[in-house]
């Protein structure tokens, strides 16, 4: 008697149970599924059934190979768009208080089964504020607000906030003072303290410097640039070159703004003997701190033994020496 083995035959025990991976699931021919979930990632169908089925913001019915994709009043795009999705097959959709009668037909006595779910309360974001800091005696900071800012009230002198709420943002602009850079947390832990809202002293502290902002912060800033303070000029530069003085930039010397060939011709002229006398005794008009603008070509060729445009290519310190040995200064 011969034995024969084959591994595709398998005589099963009725009474076995058979396993999952052989069972074939045969959805009913009708059936109300309540679909939940934003994003396709978390989207969620439960078949209704009982007396209490829940409330929910889109449903699918299924009637043999017809489908109806129900969408309340409430729903979001996002939930009707998943409903959708899951339905797959051809379907109708049909929104709260647009039924017809061929849905109620199906539907039967579970016309109750379509509840919608009550509207959610959707939190609005706080918007951003801005603040300018000013640091006084060790310790001691205070803070002003910026109403309706842009890119252009961040100052490269200046150390500033911006309050997102969930985070805040520490900006040093580049020529903010040595202190700021030094006490940019405890400035931060200050402006929490302040706040009157009761701040989580534990909110997130992030210090930026000019030049370095990531997008999450410059998102919050309308037509961002790159590139604004490029050819930034200080405070102090502005005001050396209003007063004539030399602008220093990257250890070169020569006047690059204020003495000006154009400038110097467009002062009143005084001889050179009035110009030599007391700071008091000086016309009103006469700047004391740049007397040689106020010399005609020739006297102040005769003067500095050069003309202008020369005199005003020297370096600051020859300029001063020059003035002094003339009674210029």
């Amino acid at each position: 008697m011969h034995a024969y083995h084959n591994s595709n035959i398998r005589i099963l025990n009725p009474y076995s149970p058979i396993p999952a991976s052989e069972r074939r699931v045969i959805p009913p021919s009708r059936a109300l599924i309540r679909v939940s979930g934003q994003y396709s990632r978390e989207a969620r169908g439960a078949e209704v059934r009982g007396s209490a089925p829940g409330r929910g913001s889109c449903y699918i019915l299924r009637d043999g190979a017809r489908a109806w994709v129900w969408c309340a009043a409430t729903a979001t795009g996002d939930e009707r768009e998943v409903a959708k999705n899951m339905a797959a097959a051809p379907h109708t959709l049909v929104m709260q208080g647009n039924e017809k009668e061929d849905l109620w037909a199906v539907l039967g006595a579970r016309r109750g089964w379509l509840q919608a779910a009550p509207p959610r309360e959707v939190e609005k974001p706080l918007p951003p504020r801005l603040f300018y800091a000013a640091l006084g005696a060790p310790g001691q900071y205070s803070f002003e607000e910026i109403i309706s800012f842009t890119q252009y009230e961040l100052c490269a002198e200046m150390a500033c906030v911006l309050d997102a709420h969930c985070a805040l943002f520490v900006w040093l602009g580049a020529h903010a003072g040595p202190r700021a850079r030094d006490h940019a947390l405890q400035l931060a832990r200050a402006y929490l303290a302040q706040d009157p809202a009761a701040r989580d002293m534990e909110t997130p502290v992030l210090v930026l410097a000019q030049g370095r902002e990531p997008p999450h912060f410059t998102g919050y800033f309308p037509h961002w640039k790159h590139n604004m303070w490029k050819g930034h000029k200080t405070f102090n530069a502005i005001i050396s070159a209003l007063e004539g003085k030399s602008i220093v930039q990257g250890g070169n010397s020569a006047l690059l703004s204020g003495n000006s060939a154009f400038r110097f011709d467009q002062h009143e002229k005084y001889p050179p003997a009035v110009l030599r006398g007391a700071r008091d005794q000086l016309p009103p008009d006469v700047d004391p701190l740049a007397k040689e603008l106020y010399l005609t070509h020739d006297d102040f060729v005769a003067t500095f033994s050069m003309p202008y445009t020369e005199f005003r290519s020297l370096p600051g310190w020859k300029q001063r020496e020059l003035k002094k040995a003339v009674g210029l200064f």
